[in-house]
């Protein structure tokens, strides 16, 4: 059998910080839910107890657990950055080829209804000088 959790020792501005993530009508449901873990725990809840109460697997309160043992502040909300290959579009020319797709054909390519891969990667290499690779 699993020793028990001990209670978080949270400090008191951010135990009223994490209160206020929880009212908030316009908190990401994730946050208010880390939240409330972390305030239960904060007040002795046992992991399978909170796990049971939010509706969310031990492990899962584990981690928020952890993390707010570790950094005991609001930033312990935020995911950490994930692992995996870098963009290789950048965020302005992605936003432009999404404009240039939900443009009308017919007024940057002329006799089209619809756009072709060629034709989008046209029009996308005159706006931004970039050009859709082949596959």
């Amino acid at each position: 059998m699993s020793c028990p959790a001990t209670a978080l020792d949270l400090p008191d501005d951010v135990v009223a910080d994490l209160r206020r993530v929880v009212r908030a009508e316009k908190s990401e449901v994730r946050h208010a839910r880390r939240a409330v873990i972390a305030l239960l725990a904060q007040e002795g809840w046992s992991n399978a107890r909170i796990a049971s109460h939010v509706g969310v697997d031990r492990k899962t309160v584990r981690l928020w657990r952890r993390r707010f043992d570790e950094d005991p502040s609001l930033d312990a909300l935020v995911d950490r950055p994930r692992t995996g290959r870098p963009a290789q579009v950048a965020p302005e020319v992605r936003a432009k080829l999404v404009s240039l797709a939900c443009d009308r054909v017919g007024e940057k390519v002329p006799y089209r209804v619809v756009w072709t891969r060629s034709s989008l990667s046209d029009a996308l290499c005159e706006a931004t000088g970039v050009r859709l690779k082949r596959q």
